[in-house]
């Protein structure tokens, strides 16, 4: 058996079994062949268009695995918007299934109210991106329900900005085209703009009537939805997203530490500011309902961090058996298996209350 080099389709080597006796010859592909094209070269434009990657990036990964052969630059891109249409087609198909469970009677499909979480992605950080997307995703199920994707760029505008406008070559060209630059504008504006999109097609698309928003407390979408359903006499709602005020918690004390010099060891390091975020969003999620109790359990987070072997903070903790925190559950048990950690200095602990205290309001929680 011995491979031919010359019938290597991409990635799928061409392998050739020979009978040294009776002379047989048979020959075959080390990949199925799905219609038209191998399977495996289907896979390997999959995956780079998954992490981001195109023609380069695949010839890169095939270089550095010491995989032979690639697809040619027209079989890639040619593979590439065969699976675009076929995964646009697939999310379609998921969005309607998600906005059906929202119904309570399939049969009438008539429109109803829910709430959505938007935000919104760029291609790269900073102000620059050419590319955005912005997605509305359902309260009550967790499944996104519909989706924009936008453009600043077209490669075939690109291509053909320095023709002349009145020659026929142009002409013709701009008569067939279909532009792939679907928004105008800076990029930190594409997060609005989508979601109005995204608001306004609702009732076409999916009969359903966002009237609740979730998002970030600086949001600017907000202001471009809230009378989206101005003619049904409905007026959208805006509520703070626990995951968003939950991260400002995290940017927050980064400001904070970086504005005052309080890094370093035994003080407010990246994985303390880690620590209080997730106990923040903890102390939320488990006192859904009780905006007391939800206070209470944020300073609980906070102090508990502090605490020390010689400064003992756990003053809101919850008392028991079952307590999360250690020192109040040995103490219900009378053991003494706590080891207290390093804890944040005095110092420190009266520079971050105040955020705390901020982010436990009660304008924001209630």
């Amino acid at each position: 058996m011995y491979e031919i080099p010359k019938k290597k389709m991409g990635c799928a080597s061409c392998l050739q079994l020979q009978c040294l006796t009776c002379g047989w010859i048979h020959d075959f592909y080390t990949s199925a062949n799905s219609s038209t094209t191998y399977d495996v070269n289907i896979r390997l434009v999959y995956a780079m268009r998954c992490i981001g990657q195109g023609y380069a990036g695949a010839r890169k990964f095939c270089g550095l695995m010491n995989i032979p052969g690639v697809p040619t630059k027209n079989n890639f891109h040619k593979i590439s918007r065969k699976l675009k249409t076929k995964v646009f087609k697939v999310a379609e198909d998921s969005m309607i299934v998600a906005s059906k469970e929202l119904h309570t009677d399939d049969r009438t499909y008539e429109v109803v109210t829910c709430g959505v979480s938007v935000d919104g992605t760029w291609q790269k950080r900073g102000y620059a991106s050419l590319n955005g997307c912005v997605a509305a995703i359902s309260i009550d199920t967790g499944k996104i329900l519909d989706i924009e994707a936008m453009s600043r760029f077209c490669k075939g505008c690109q291509k053909h900005e320095k023709d002349n406008r009145e020659s026929p070559g142009y002409l013709l060209w701009k008569v067939n085209h279909v532009c792939n630059a679907n928004y105008m504008g800076s990029a930190p504006a594409m997060e609005p703009e989508g979601a109005q999109r995204i608001f306004t097609r609702s009732k076409e698309k999916h009969s359903l009537i966002y009237s609740h928003f979730y998002g970030d407390g600086d949001s600017k979408s907000f202001s471009l939805i809230e009378n989206a359903y101005k003619e049904n006499g409905i007026k959208v709602v805006k509520y703070e997203c626990i995951g968003h005020v939950q991260k400002r918690v995290g940017t927050a004390l980064r400001k904070l530490k970086k504005e005052k010099k309080l890094g370093g060891k035994g003080k407010l390091t990246d994985k303390m500011i880690d620590h209080l975020q997730n106990y923040y969003g903890v102390a939320v999620r488990s006192n859904k309902g009780d905006l007391e109790g939800m206070k209470s359990a944020i300073l609980a987070g906070l102090f508990h961090c502090a605490s020390s072997e010689g400064r003992e903070y756990h003053t809101y903790c919850p008392d028991g058996l079952d307590s999360w925190c250690k020192f109040k559950s040995d103490r219900a048990m009378g053991t003494n298996t706590y080891k207290a950690g390093a804890g944040l200095p005095v110092s420190i602990i009266k520079e971050v209350k105040p955020v705390f205290s901020r982010l436990s309001s009660d304008e924001l929680l209630g």
